[in-house]
């Protein structure tokens, strides 16, 4: 029988494993930013006898950048950073959540929308005269996991289809002409929220 014994010396495996364990720190500290860290409650168990190469920790620690560079999406992750920082009011009237505009020309509504099928068009469907009240309207805006990144629209929307077809809630913004006519000026920044 022939027995191996590997016994290098630790400056050596030091200076080869520094740099590679600060690039596996800086990117837990980018996942854990991103709120993407999810180690498992136990860590798997290695295998007692294991030899591991250096350049396969580098192979290795250099796919995981690798996809974490181009994993990372160009879309918030939620609407709750944007939508959270507004104070937001109830409109008696509308039966609508709104808030003012930093720019204080304009109103954002969570606006109800349903999608006409034959014309490929969404219409605002107003909520006036309608039995909501504030607590029950914002058990329907329901959670921020529930809202889902329209890619198309550049915006987030929530989902309330039902019988009428296809319906979702947009944060809209609405202006009041110097007539009083509420006008429809789009959606919150025309970019992504």
């Amino acid at each position: 029988m022939v027995f191996l014994q590997l016994d290098p010396s630790a400056s050596t495996v030091e200076t080869h494993i520094g740099p590679l364990d600060e690039r596996l720190r800086a990117l837990k500290k980018s996942l854990v930013d991103r709120k993407q860290w999810h180690p498992p409650p136990v860590p798997p168990k290695s295998p007692e006898y294991s030899i591991i190469d250096i350049n396969d920790l580098k192979s290795a620690i250099r796919l995981l950048e690798e996809i974490y560079q181009h994993s990372h999406s160009s879309k918030p992750l939620s609407p709750q950073p944007t939508l959270s920082c507004l104070s937001w009011k109830w409109d008696p009237i509308w039966k609508e959540y709104y808030a003012e505009n930093e720019d204080q020309t304009s109103y954002i509504y969570l606006s109800r929308w349903r999608l006409d099928e034959q014309r490929q068009v969404w219409e605002h469907v107003t909520m006036n005269g309608a039995e909501l009240e504030p607590e029950t309207a914002a058990e329907l805006l329901g959670s921020w996991d529930d809202w889902i990144w329209d890619p198309l629209w550049k915006q987030w929307h929530l989902d309330v289809s039902g019988d009428d077809g296809k319906m979702c809630v947009f944060a809209s913004r609405w202006q009041v002409q110097e007539s009083g006519e509420w006008v429809y000026v789009g959606r919150v920044g025309n970019s992504e929220v």
